[in-house]
């Protein structure tokens, strides 16, 4: 082997080998700064990451999280999911939140919605909703879609969902 061939190989090897070392700020939903100092604070099955200062608004959805974890997986047919990371942004005009496999977490934009359209209180449907799609997601890292995960990662569970009967039975 060339020196060239030695030295393009060893960088191949350091750039695939050692992503994790690599940090940065990830933010879809925006209106965060980059200044922002990041607390977390754990629970059994959710661990919630907050800007700091929010450390009230993060033990109440911590606390709503763990005490509907039960319930909203009933019906799913025993799926118990791994512990997520869930992000509350305290600084954003959206009133909703997602769920994303890769890399996994829960966003939560917990501004209270105005119109009042629902029967129950905002941050409990918030919860309960979001906590569901964590629920159907995983049930795409079982089974045939596992053998996906040694493949495409934290990816593979996006082609269940892909093939999910419908995007109202998923919503619903």
């Amino acid at each position: 082997m060339r020196f060239s061939s030695v030295k393009i190989l060893l960088f191949l090897a350091v750039v695939l080998l050692f992503p994790s070392m690599a940090h940065a700020q990830f933010v879809v939903g925006g209106g965060v700064s980059p200044k922002t100092k990041w607390m977390q604070v754990q629970g059994e099955t959710y661990n919630v990451i907050y800007p700091q200062g929010t450390d009230s608004l993060a033990m109440r959805y911590l606390w709503l999280l763990e005490q509907n974890s039960g319930a909203v997986m009933l019906g799913l047919g025993g799926i118990e999911p791994a512990k997520i990371p869930v992000v509350l942004y305290n600084r954003s005009v959206n009133s909703n939140g997602m769920v994303v496999w890769a890399p996994k977490r829960m966003e939560l934009f917990p501004l209270p919605m105005q119109s009042g359209v629902y029967t129950v209180k905002w941050e409990d449907q918030l919860v309960v909703h979001e906590s569901r799609h964590v629920g159907q997601i995983t049930h795409f890292t079982k089974g045939i879609f596992k053998v996906g995960s040694y493949i495409f990662g934290e990816q593979s569970p996006s082609v269940g969902l892909g093939i999910y009967p419908s995007r109202w039975f998923l919503e619903g």
